[in-house]
């Protein structure tokens, strides 16, 4: 039973990645000042689409409740 319960241990923690050897990092080409800003534009622009949902959530809300 033992046997069993470390050899599942095993597998799930390989499944799962618990203690990755790799440095993701190093496989980007772009360098870091590039990588910064484009992660700040991709942020604004999913912040922009969250805001034009929100406000298209709000104004639905606004005209199922005016009945």
């Amino acid at each position: 039973m033992a046997f069993a319960c470390r050899n599942f241990s095993r597998s799930a923690g390989s499944i799962m990645n618990l203690n990755p050897k790799t440095d993701y990092r190093s496989y980007t080409s772009v360098d870091k000042s590039n990588y910064n800003n484009a992660t700040q534009a991709d942020i604004n622009k999913v912040a922009a689409d969250l805001r034009r949902a929100l406000e298209l959530y709000e104004s639905e809300k606004k005209r199922k409740c005016s009945y």
